[in-house]
């Protein structure tokens, strides 16, 4: 099994629109663990699309 921050960082680097939808579920769902989905994102050079995801979506952080 994997960790919620795991899925959200395939997800977003896969783009398709439902995998933003999967996100966004995630996001809503307050189990992101923020400092660990940071590391993750950060060790696949996802943190920029990230932040623009979130921007996208009128999210502050999560």
């Amino acid at each position: 099994m994997m960790a919620a921050e795991h899925l959200v960082a395939i997800a977003l680097r896969t783009g398709r629109a439902k995998d933003k939808i999967q996100i966004q579920q995630f996001i809503e769902s307050g189990v992101l663990d923020a400092a660990r989905l940071q590391d993750i994102l950060t060790q696949h050079s996802l943190l920029e699309k990230w932040k623009k995801l979130l921007r996208q979506y009128g999210e502050e952080s999560a």
